[in-house]
């Protein structure tokens, strides 16, 4: 495999503790299974004492003579810029407990909170040639601080520490937004954190589509990515035993068509061996000359119980689920839940008040293969789509609208798409950044069990506005619009999401922006159960 898109690499001594270095360019190369042990490798615990998200920066135009089934595009180039906004809040904050404790102290500072803006998290960037960048972070008394850029054109790293060097909440996130040509469309993604195993569903090497994994190594030493790529034939043979290589401080952008040759529906599963990376995919799609839209996408866990909650299915528009029953999966799955005898899984739909609208049966694709289904038969509206497997598999969900105008002589309508990773249970509070402010966008919140939550914004001058206080019935959903959090949507850089009677909820951000055409570009982004301190995370090591 050739490599795409290669940067000078440079080195930043300021950050020896975490070692944090430039991610600028990439270094992708296929190492023949022979050349690798097949012993089982060591591993150790590592704790981390800062947080630390890489930001993949604009998605990259196909580089000119990539090899693809497809003519050329018909034109444009993706906007060279994103938007980005980071929020870090102190383990200790009392903002975490959320709209009781905080309205019991009219968000002043308690006990743990005594130094106000001069002990709120230290945030630092490193940009695309190496050099620590310029991070004029708004702080406030709770003991957090907001960063944020209306302009960014390429990857950086931003970290995040305590004054008692613990790791303290962070969460950033990216906006992407072109409106008009190819790469038309509306991408959200959060900053990657750097792991160790990724899942990746819903990507696709037909004709007119340029999808691409992003790996980026914030560490010291070189670091194998293992990707085994799956489609509707099965495991894809020409992929397994082979790794690729990024060397510190690199990212490696890979288009799937480079693994893969065309096919309807690819899934990656990736096991990293050395240093943590962070890994994302990039999706670009078109239909012959009419764009279909972008997207960013974070990795996901392979489950036998998935949940997309706040799926927003537009008039005219549709959905699709995309699933994969790769090599890495969990216990088996529940199969009282699985509807039919001849049916590895059900998926389901419900409506904001719980109640069951549709299910489709899924058949098995078989082991390590692919599937997409239809969710056909949903008129406009919010749902929650859920999914029981008879054994763990990886998934994404994806909902398109078309509108605008017609570009020339072309048939159909352009489109946007919003692809939805599954969501995490969460019982505390969750830190969402918002890399395009909260104007057009919502926040909707499910709970199985029922929850009592307080959801409050956090201002890109880093105050933390009033919680409004949202109570979820069992199975049912609740949306909450930026018009309920106060004044100047665009002025909101987060949310801080706490459950406060302890009830478990998912939740979904989206969002909508506006086309050159007049047409409505679309974006999705998950909470994360990500308001916690730093544990301990399995690191494989490289045999020397």
């Amino acid at each position: 495999m050739t490599d795409t898109h290669k940067q000078p690499r440079a080195f930043l001594a300021a950050f020896a503790v975490l070692a944090i270095v430039v991610l600028v360019g990439s270094v992708v190369a296929l190492v023949p299974e022979k050349t690798l042990t097949k012993a089982s490798l060591p591993s150790a615990a590592a704790t981390s004492t800062r947080a630390a998200r890489v930001c993949q920066g604009p998605i990259v135009a196909r580089p000119e003579g990539t090899q693809t089934s497809d003519a050329d595009f018909a034109g444009g180039a993706p906007s060279p810029q994103v938007s980005m906004n980071a929020v870090a809040v102190d383990p200790s904050s009392n903002a975490l407990y959320g709209g009781t404790q905080s309205s019991q102290t009219n968000l002043d500072p308690a006990s743990s909170d005594m130094n106000g803006k001069d002990a709120s998290p230290r945030l630092s960037r490193v940009d695309a040639e190496g050099r620590a960048a310029d991070v004029d972070a708004e702080s406030s008394a709770l003991l957090n601080s907001v960063y944020g850029l209306d302009s960014l054109d390429a990857s950086t790293i931003l970290t995040a520490s305590t004054a008692d060097e613990t790791a303290p909440v962070l969460d950033a996130s990216q906006a992407h937004v072109t409106g008009s040509g190819d790469y038309r469309g509306f991408a959200l993604a959060r900053c990657a954190q750097a792991t160790t195993s990724a899942s990746f569903a819903g990507l696709t090497t037909r004709a007119g589509t340029f999808d691409t994994l992003v790996v980026s190594n914030p560490g010291t030493r070189a670091s194998r990515a293992r990707v085994t790529v799956y489609s509707e034939n099965g495991v894809e043979p020409a992929t397994q035993g082979s790794d690729i290589v990024v060397g510190p401080g690199e990212t490696a952008r890979v288009p799937v068509s480079t693994l893969v040759d065309e096919r309807e529906t690819v899934a990656l599963d990736v096991e990293v061996r050395g240093t943590a990376l962070a890994m994302s995919a990039e999706l670009v799609r078109r239909e012959g000359l009419v764009p279909q839209g972008t997207e960013n996408v974070q990795a996901s866990e392979p489950s036998s119980s998935l949940t997309w909650p706040g799926v927003v299915l537009r008039e005219g528009g549709n959905a699709h689920l995309a699933l994969a029953r790769t090599a890495r999966g969990g216990e088996p799955g529940d199969a009282a839940q699985v509807r039919s005898e001849e049916a590895f899984a059900t998926a389901r739909a419900f409506d904001a008040q719980g109640k069951l609208v549709k299910e489709w049966d899924v058949k098995d694709p078989g082991q390590g293969t692919t599937v997409e289904i239809p969710l056909d038969g949903l008129n406009a509206g919010t749902y929650t789509i859920s999914l029981s497997a008879r054994s763990a598999v990886a998934g994404s969900l994806r909902s398109s609208i078309a509108s605008g105008a017609r570009q020339g002589d072309t048939v159909g309508l352009p489109q946007d798409f919003a692809e939805y990773a599954p969501s995490e249970a969460i019982d505390s509070a969750s830190v969402l950044a918002l890399g395009h402010g909260a104007e057009g966008g919502s926040l909707t919140l499910n709970s199985e069990h029922g929850a009592h939550v307080s959801v409050a914004p956090i201002r890109r001058d880093g105050t933390i506005g009033a919680s409004t206080s949202v109570d979820i019935k069992a199975g049912h959903s609740v949306t909450v619009n930026p018009d309920q959090l106060g004044k100047d949507p665009a002025s909101i850089a987060g949310l801080l999401v706490v459950s406060q009677d302890g009830g478990a909820y998912r939740g979904a951000w989206s969002q909508t922006a506006a086309a050159d055409d007049g047409g409505t570009l679309v974006t999705t982004l998950p909470l994360a159960a990500n308001a916690a301190r730093a544990t301990g995370m399995t690191v494989n090591l490289e045999p020397r």
